[in-house]
């Protein structure tokens, strides 16, 4: 598939590393520094410090479990924090 997409003209890399790239791109912060959340990244964290799992959270979300995955990644690196435990214990009152 990558070799099609090279010889239609386009280019072609993981998909780990067009999300990095867009979110570099697309880092949204407040002018104090806070993270801005997106209205889906904040129903994900919300779930996340009730405690659901991801599989729970893509039920309650009608999402798939992959994207689940993905927005906990993109919250992590909004608040500093290097695994989903960190970031559960993370008070909500300074993420929102």
């Amino acid at each position: 598939m990558a070799v099609q997409i090279v010889q239609d003209g386009s280019i072609w890399a993981p998909r780990k590393v067009l999300a990095r790239l867009l979110d570099r791109r697309n880092d949204r912060s407040s002018p104090a520094g806070k993270p801005v959340f997106t209205a889906r990244e904040r129903d994900v964290l919300g779930l996340l410090h009730a405690g659901r799992s991801n599989r729970e959270i893509a039920k309650a979300l009608n999402i798939d479990e992959s994207t689940v995955k993905a927005h906990i990644g993109r919250l992590m690196r909004k608040v500093g924090v290097s695994n989903r435990i960190a970031l559960t214990m993370h008070p909500l009152t300074k993420l929102q």
